[in-house]
């Protein structure tokens, strides 16, 4: 991709790929095949910063390229769209928590409820059904502790990945912040 075809993207199999960031180089200004030429345009097959004249008349003379300048920019806005997706869905997989969190709640008081409704019905029969009424109201209780914890196990779940959602968007913001690039002094 020469400079004017910047805007193409990669396709893959699953269909449009998005560029890899550009290689932080190793501190070093002027490029080492080229003594005295500044290390300033990106080469977006090797996906390494080289100079003008690798582009012109090196290795890379057929490969597409980029100025450094418009290929951080790129990749800086490619990280900021894959952020703002991430902070759209971070609500979503709060108030999904929250939901499971309450929901565990109204079952408990719910089992509750429906195991006092079984005991006060099962009183008012003959003492033959005692057995019975003890073997139900245990079924049910057992059900219902098996159907609070999976509760449990989902409110976790969701609380574990809103926290791994807290802790990806702070790197990715650090990230950020680290992704500037030093301008090389003409």
């Amino acid at each position: 991709m020469r400079h004017e075809e910047r805007g193409r993207a990669r396709v893959g199999h699953d269909g449009p790929v998005t560029p890899p960031p550009p290689r932080a180089h190793t501190g070093q200004s002027s490029c080492t095949q080229h003594p005295g030429q500044m290390l300033d345009v990106y080469c977006r097959n090797c996906e390494e910063v080289v100079c003008r004249d690798c582009i012109l008349f090196g290795k890379h003379s057929s490969h597409p390229y980029d100025k450094l300048e418009v290929a951080a920019d790129d990749h800086r806005d490619m990280v900021r769209q894959k952020l703002n997706a991430l902070l759209k869905k971070h609500p979503l997989v709060q108030k999904c928590a929250a939901d499971a969190k309450m929901t565990r709640c109204n079952a408990e008081e719910s089992c509750e409820v429906v195991c006092d409704k079984i005991a006060e019905s099962y009183d008012r029969v003959l003492s033959m059904v005692e057995q019975k009424k003890k073997r139900n109201i245990q079924q049910f209780r057992d059900a219902a502790n098996a159907k609070v914890m999976e509760l449990d196990e989902n409110e976790a779940s969701l609380t574990a990945i809103s926290s791994e959602m807290s802790a990806v968007k702070s790197m990715v913001e650090r990230g950020l912040q680290n992704l500037g690039v030093r301008r090389v002094h003409r």
